[in-house]
């Protein structure tokens, strides 16, 4: 038996209680929010987000700036959206705005042109920038994170997707020491998934899982305890 929970204070404790240490999954999806969340509090990205909102803010509350930046999307050529908002408990809300600004810097750099005391809303190349390295460091989690569900089980593939995103956020020379921080941030968040008996519990899972078996489980090692666990867990089934 295994049991997934969030990590809070309250929850762990009560899992420790209960001797279940050996049985527990930490929720993948939460562990990820955790390592973006953490990335988002790194100074220069903190600024350039706050910035982005700000400007956001200014299209969402004035209609005519909506309507000028639609006119300038359609001048250009491209398809006419808004600026969405971002939820601060949500951060692929976050990614979603940064990604619709990154492509409508032209249309938007064009429209604040129109209005002299909103100039100032239109973000630095240092700031946007930021926003390059977030995207680059988070668009793979977004697609992973909406694989997570309570309605159906996804133990076996945890560490499947945990090495893709471990060897995704490898450092890269051309890195800069922000793209980095966040890489940092984000796999620290989720390096449990490689301490036991957490490991061995999601082992166990992929082995049996079809579409996986032995490919993602590392050592000879592990890979014998896992059948051996495999073996004895079926051969209680059918004494049942």
């Amino acid at each position: 038996m295994s049991i997934t929970t969030d990590n809070g204070r309250n929850i762990l404790k009560s899992i420790e209680e209960l001797n279940l240490e050996n049985a527990h999954i930490s929720c993948f999806a939460h562990n990820i929010n955790i390592g973006v969340n953490h990335s988002l509090d790194i100074p220069i990205l903190k600024r350039a987000i706050a910035r982005l909102k700000k400007l956001q803010n200014a299209f969402a509350m004035s209609w005519k700036m909506k309507r000028d930046l639609h006119k300038a999307q359609e001048l250009l050529q491209m398809e006419v959206k808004t600026l969405p908002s971002a939820c601060p408990t949500r951060w692929w809300s976050t990614l979603k705005l940064v990604k619709r600004f990154l492509e409508n810097q032209l249309p938007i750099c064009k429209t604040l042109l129109e209005y002299p005391n909103k100039k100032h809303l239109m973000l630095e190349g240092n700031e946007i920038s930021a926003l390059e390295d977030f995207t680059t460091a988070t668009e793979l989690l977004e697609d992973i994170s909406s694989l997570s569900g309570e309605q159906y089980t996804t133990a076996s593939a945890v560490l499947p997707l945990y090495m893709k995103i471990k060897n995704n956020l490898q450092n890269k020379d051309e890195d800069s020491s922000l793209l980095k921080s966040i890489k940092s941030e984000i796999l620290e968040s989720l390096n449990k998934y490689e301490s036991h008996p957490m490991s061995s519990n999601l082992q166990l899972s992929t082995l049996c899982d079809p579409r996986f078996r032995l490919n993602f489980i590392v050592s000879r090692r592990s890979k014998e305890i896992s059948c051996c666990k495999n073996e004895e867990h079926l051969y209680n089934t059918e004494d049942i």
